[in-house]
């Protein structure tokens, strides 16, 4: 090989790896920019911890825009609040069957199970 030929050939290598630079730094820009957009769509796929922005329903209205509300709006559940352990509705039944206001003295309205 002559010295010429290996000055081309190392010309033509340093152009090769700067190509190759080229598109390695492109591609690593693709794949941030598609990590960001997956993101976005993960947002708006799963509404956890999504917030009201318009401040919450008034009156059961729901605000068109509100990331929430727009939720609420395609079917998503509400949420709610159990303070109480549920029993089963043969177990209350049963209970309520075997309660008597007047050995109870609940008074004029049961307040037997409230809690």
């Amino acid at each position: 090989m002559t010295v010429t030929r290996m000055i081309n050939t190392t010309d033509e290598n340093i152009v090769a790896r700067k190509i190759l630079d080229d598109l390695l730094a492109d591609a690593e820009e693709k794949v941030q920019n598609l990590k960001q957009e997956i993101k976005l769509i993960e947002k708006e796929i799963n509404p956890v911890n999504r917030k009201h922005t318009c401040g919450g329903p008034v009156w059961g209205r729901k605000t068109p825009g509100c990331p929430r509300c727009d939720d609420l709006i395609a079917g998503a559940e509400p949420v709610t609040w159990d303070i109480r352990p549920r029993e089963s509705d043969a177990s209350f039944s049963a209970r309520l069957a075997a309660h008597d206001c007047k050995s109870s003295d609940c008074g004029p309205v049961c307040t037997a199970f409230d809690y």
